[in-house]
């Protein structure tokens, strides 16, 4: 009897101590757990807070009215902060250009036309890709109704060193005022070859000042007007025999880089037009050849890679639309 109750005595202190051991190892775990999820938190309140730091702001822009082939700025409510590029796009059918400045986020607004109602979008990007966005909707609306003769007054001519082929309209020193660009080439025998684009400059009053002339490749014949490095500067692209040249403005009229932006295309481009045709943002390039349309994607820092080339028959011209309306170019 006494060995029995020797034996209950010494169960009850076994359990008392497993009991013990187990609460100790319980609240330990409990203990790590919540020391665990604190740290959890911590690190992740840094990574937000971190995001946060380096995701890009933009302000609110406001929905505005332009009369047909006129220039207007838009400011939004306040600057962006930790931006690197910007960029801004409409739907195909607006055939005018856009192009925001980097410090103030102000969107201009350059040649507005056709008349219609346009949703426009501003992306603002940082270094490690993030990007925010803002869009505010875009109204050109028709000048008043002419009831006289339809007139035109002469102004002055604008001259050329070398034959015109090709002309487009942008603001190329932010001025507010819509200047020219003209591509012209010389190929007579025995004269000297001429390849360039020659920038004049709008005083807003019909006239065009100075004359910058910037070589490109061989032959232009097309141009196009973007933005195609996201630093709220207009920037053009010429389709030439074999190449497209690209140029970056400084929005001050001036435009850079050389062979090195050249980009081959099929034979003879014919013309050229510009999109977004992998919807990252970035203005991409499309030419019409002899044979075959020649796509070219741009990365946002206005160098373009990935070339695509699609087989045709005589291409003489290109557009781009969204003609089966899925939102793609």
């Amino acid at each position: 009897m006494k060995n029995l109750r020797n034996l209950f005595s010494s169960t009850r202190r076994n359990n008392l101590r497993l009991f013990i051991s187990l609460s100790i190892v319980a609240l330990f775990a409990v203990t790590s757990l919540l020391v665990w999820q604190t740290t959890a938190k911590m690190q992740t309140a840094e990574q937000l807070l971190k995001v946060g730091i380096l995701l890009p702001t933009l302000g609110n822009y406001p929905n505005t009215t332009i009369t047909l082939g006129a220039n207007m700025t838009v400011t939004p409510t306040v600057a962006p902060t930790a931006t690197t590029g910007i960029n801004v796009s409409t739907n195909t059918n607006f055939k005018g250009t856009f192009s925001a400045n980097l410090t103030t986020g102000v969107v201009r607004i350059t040649n507005a036309h056709p008349a219609g109602t346009y949703p426009v979008t501003v992306k603002a990007f940082d270094n490690s890709g993030a990007m925010t966005t803002r869009t505010f909707t875009l109204t050109v609306i028709s000048g008043a109704i002419c009831n006289g003769t339809v007139q035109f007054i002469n102004a002055p001519n604008v001259t050329s060193p070398v034959a015109i082929s090709s002309v487009a309209i942008g603001d190329f020193n932010n001025d507010g005022n819509q200047d020219i660009a003209l591509t012209a080439f010389t190929a007579s025998p025995g004269m000297q070859t001429n390849n360039m684009v020659s920038i004049r400059l709008g005083n807003g009053s019909g006239g065009f000042n100075g004359m910058t002339n910037i070589e490109v490749a061989q032959a232009p014949n097309s141009i196009a007007i973007g933005d195609f490095n996201n630093d709220g500067n207009q920037d053009f692209a010429v389709a030439s025999i074999f190449a497209v040249s690209v140029r970056l403005g400084d929005g001050m009229g001036n435009f850079s880089g050389g062979g090195n932006f050249n980009y081959p295309t099929g034979v003879n481009p014919n013309s050229i037009a510009i999109g977004d045709f992998n919807n990252d943002g970035n203005q991409d390039f499309a030419t019409a050849n002899g044979d075959t349309v020649s796509f070219r994607l741009g990365d946002g820092t206005g160098n373009f890679n990935n070339a695509i080339e699609m087989i045709g028959a005589r291409e003489g011209s290109i557009v781009v639309g969204d003609v089966n309306n899925d939102g793609n170019q």
